[in-house]
């Protein structure tokens, strides 16, 4: 179950925003992915390994099926960095991601 997992499975924060992959394994947080990819140029899932060209970060309880994806498009209050192939609420985008992206 995805309510199973209170921690995150690298970083062991709070289960609060997830990484939302086609694969299923959603107890990794955005930031986490983010390293990973950014940094790392990895989008392999840090479970199993499975390359996921995609992902959303959003809060726990949903799964990839449920979202509206129509390409590069999610709908509704969502920003896609194609850098990182990520899509991200515009919340969390514009408080968590977008200052990561600021330092030089």
């Amino acid at each position: 179950s995805i309510l199973l997992y209170r921690i995150i499975l690298v970083c062991y924060s709070d289960l609060t925003t997830t990484g939302i992959t086609p694969c299923g394994h959603n107890h990794v947080c955005g930031l986490c992915h983010l390293r990973l990819r950014h940094l790392h140029s990895d989008k392999k899932c840090p479970i199993c390994k499975t390359t996921n060209d995609r992902l959303i970060v959003d809060q726990p309880g949903k799964t990839w099926d449920e979202y509206p994806m129509w390409g590069d498009e999610l709908g509704g209050n969502f920003i896609f960095r194609q850098d990182v192939g990520m899509f991200f609420t515009a919340h969390y985008h514009d408080t968590e991601v977008q200052p990561l992206f600021g330092y030089h």
